[in-house]
């Protein structure tokens, strides 16, 4: 199974992302026996089949609350193939780092106050420690074709991939290549995940980030204290069609509250920010 079968089987499921797609359906798809089949898909894109599928889902359910402000969430959670509201509710809750409505809500230009309550758990997840070490520090080596305008956020998350909100955060400009996120984060294992957003991408499921394939893992001591730095390096990757989408809002977050003058002393979303979002909104409206 070469990676152009990866590829079909990922298309397959972007055309019939709202029906019962079971291991037996996409392998027959697919030509191959399901053991076969679910060893190669995660070879060439590090998840299962299923966990691909949840987050095509959750990556269609977040163009559709972004502009359509009337579906309701029952109706949205049949729409992507879920049959409970609750465990879509719930999935997306921890996958996005928030829930349904206050996703929707944070696209609706009328309520800057909501905006402005994130920004301020934003502010929380780059607070330096009291050490003033921070939990994270090192270099990234941006996509060879990103712009000036591109930004790249970095988190400190406690999974393999990028879901949920970080324990900490930070966002490099195009021009910066050193980088140091502060917070505190109990001992344990980390992982340090970065996407560059690029104005220029129309694309929202892949072709507008870049991501680190395999994020480098911070070993958080115990005693924040007496630890140094975790130095890493993020060499950033661009993405391709086994890869991902971008599911954790933090990206959104941080942009939305820039524009609405909520963040100072931040870096600037992309110059084509508002163009960005225009040229999703039309995607969207393409693939309804």
């Amino acid at each position: 199974m070469d990676d152009d079968a990866v590829l079909d089987a990922i298309k397959f499921m972007w055309l019939n992302y709202d029906q019962e797609l079971t291991l037996d359906r996409l392998a027959s798809h697919a030509m191959y026996s399901k053991f076969y089949f679910l060893r190669r898909f995660k070879s060439a894109t590090g998840v299962t089949p299923g966990r691909f599928l949840t987050a095509i889902r959750l990556a269609r359910s977040k163009q559709i609350l972004a502009h359509d402000q009337s579906i309701s969430i029952t109706d949205l959670s049949l729409a992507v193939g879920y049959d409970s509201m609750g465990a879509f509710s719930t999935k997306f809750h921890q996958v996005v780092g928030m829930t349904p409505s206050e996703y929707r809500t944070l696209h609706r230009e009328e309520r800057p106050d909501i905006v402005s309550s994130w920004a301020e758990q934003y502010k929380r997840l780059t607070l330096p420690a009291r050490t003033g070490k921070p939990l994270v520090a090192g270099t990234v080596e941006p996509p060879a074709d990103a712009t000036r305008d591109a930004l790249t956020y970095i988190g400190v998350f406690a999974r393999d991939i990028a879901t949920g909100r970080p324990v900490a955060c930070t966002v490099l400009p195009a021009d910066q290549r050193e980088f140091a996120v502060h917070g505190a984060a109990p001992a344990g294992e980390w992982r340090v995940h970065a996407v560059t957003l690029d104005p220029e991408a129309a694309e929202p499921t892949a072709t507008a980030t870049a991501t680190v394939p395999r994020a480098p893992r911070a070993q958080v001591e115990e005693d924040p204290r007496t630890a140094a730095a975790n130095d890493v390096t993020l060499r950033m990757a661009g993405v391709g069609g086994t890869s991902l989408p971008i599911l954790t809002a933090l990206p959104e977050l941080h942009s939305r509250a820039v524009v609405s003058g909520s963040l100072e002393h931040e870096a600037a979303p992309p110059s084509g920010y508002r163009a960005m979002q225009e040229k999703r909104r039309v995607v969207a409206a393409v693939h309804a």
